[in-house]
């Protein structure tokens, strides 16, 4: 053992010459000298003068990254050096993030020392929001986030659709049909008896008046004309009562003769008798030669009234069974009795 090694294990103060011999003694059986096995810690002269070791260097700052560690001091004690300093106080955010169109989005934080580590800066908005950096990972503190600043204008909602419509031949009610395929929109008008919202849900009637009432459709007849078919759907209202011989004054009320405002005037013909009622009319047809003879078979005075069908008219005074002459022409006789009275006539002259 080199006897300066011994000399400084003595100066250390601490250590008697018997310690020191078994020092040396324990090196000496593994075969390496004392200076070689403290070289990984030494720190130059300091262990030949017995003082703590040097101070140990704290990582280096980093982005982001952690504080460096700090390196393991010198042997205290007998063998001891003054123990090492801790790393730097903090590390550093990262750079922000700068919006475009999309979101900027800011620095990741770093990860703090001693002190808090500081958040990256707010990302700039471009049309839509930037993102704010995410808050540091503190050391004794939390470290702070950034914040992200809003784009210039908010979203505009889409358009709504309309709504189903019926195709009006499905067989059923749908869309804004009010029966199956009528009524609404987009459909025909429902015939009477279907469902309906308003008048304009219904089809129109030949010769009628068609209207919704209480939700249903519903057509009246106009004037004198009558539904004798019941077929609204395919022609309306049909028969003109005031003038149809097959529906003379009401449905199936045949007529032989002329239907005059729904009164049936019956034909008479030539030199017959026909008792006409009070207040009724008869019929002449197709008469020849130059004048009707009209006559009334009944002791009497009967106010009588014609209109021909050559365009002519006149009121005439019938007394007895005296008759009266009329130019010839097919014409209508009203009579104004207040009971039956029978007529005849004939032609000549």
């Amino acid at each position: 053992m080199d006897a300066s090694i011994k000399a400084m294990l003595l100066r250390h103060g601490t250590l008697n010459p018997v310690t020191v011999a078994s020092l040396v003694a324990v090196v000496a059986a593994f075969g390496c000298s004392f200076t070689r096995d403290l070289d990984p810690l030494q720190a130059g002269d300091d262990l030949v003068t017995g003082t703590g070791g040097r101070v140990g260097q704290g990582g280096a700052d980093t982005l982001g990254g952690t504080a460096g560690a700090d390196l393991v001091g010198g042997m205290s004690g007998e063998l001891g050096g003054a123990p090492g300093t801790g790393g730097g106080p903090e590390g550093l955010g990262g750079d922000p993030g700068s919006g475009g169109d999309d979101p900027g989005l800011g620095g990741t934080s770093g990860t703090g020392g001693d002190d808090l580590g500081v958040g990256g800066t707010s990302g700039t908005g471009g049309d839509d929001p930037g993102l704010g950096g995410t808050s540091g990972t503190g050391g004794d503190d939390p470290g702070t986030g950034g914040e992200g600043t809003g784009g210039d204008d908010p979203g505009t909602g889409g358009e709504g659709t309309g709504g189903v419509t019926g195709d009006c031949t499905d067989g059923v009610t749908n869309g804004n049909e009010t029966d199956v395929d009528c009524g609404g929109t987009e459909c025909d008008g429902c015939l009477p008896g279907q469902a309906c919202a308003d008048q304009s849900d219904c089809a129109a009637v030949v010769n009628a008046t068609v209207d919704c009432v209480s939700t249903t459709c519903d057509a009246t007849c106009e004037g004198a004309w009558l539904d004798c078919d019941t077929d609204l759907e395919t022609n309306g209202c049909e028969a003109d009562s005031d003038a149809d011989l097959a529906h003379c004054g009401g449905c199936s009320q045949t007529c032989d003769g002329v239907c005059e405002a729904g009164e049936c005037c019956p034909s008479i013909p030539l030199q017959e008798s026909l008792n006409v009622p009070a207040g009724g009319c008869f019929h002449i047809v197709d008469p020849t030669g130059v004048f009707v003879y009209v006559q009334q078979q009944r002791d009497g005075t009967t106010n009588i009234h014609w209109e021909d069908e050559c365009g002519n008219s006149g009121d005439e005074t019938i007394t007895d069974y005296n008759a009266v002459d009329i130019p010839a022409c097919s014409m209508t006789v009203w009579v104004d009795t207040a009971e039956e009275v029978g007529f005849t006539w004939w032609t000549g002259g």
